[in-house]
């Protein structure tokens, strides 16, 4: 089911959170294709995943500025699906040391959560 436009919440953040973004939602995809994705969460990870892509590539091979700012609008249930995932891969990643380059390291996951719960409407709660 298409949702209409102007039931899309856009946020903003630069290119380079679109793409952090991008890498977790293909690490869930990965994880629930591995598990047979029981949860259906495919599908959703997907259409996230494309989104943010679509709007971080100038073409299909060449990303924008990373500090571009880009806007992206969402269903409020991705936007549910987007925090909580990356709600659960930050508590992951709490055990992994980062990557010694500030340069290379893309924005944490809590960043991440940050960035885009400070644009969503009062109603959504950042995850625990």
């Amino acid at each position: 089911m298409a949702t209409a436009d102007a039931d899309l919440i856009a946020v903003t953040l630069r290119v380079r959170d679109w793409l952090s973004l991008m890498g977790v939602m293909d690490n869930a995809i990965s994880d629930a294709v591995e598990d047979g994705d029981p949860d259906d969460i495919v599908p959703i990870a997907d259409r996230v995943r494309t989104a943010a892509g679509s709007s971080a590539y100038e073409t299909n091979d060449r990303q924008l500025p990373h500090d571009q700012l880009i806007r992206v609008g969402l269903s409020s249930s991705d936007w549910r699906f987007t925090l909580r995932t990356l709600a659960e891969w930050a508590e992951a990643a709490e055990d992994v040391a980062p990557d010694p380059d500030p340069d290379l390291r893309g924005p944490s996951e809590r960043e991440l959560i940050s960035g885009i719960t400070v644009q969503l409407p009062a109603a959504f709660a950042p995850p625990a």
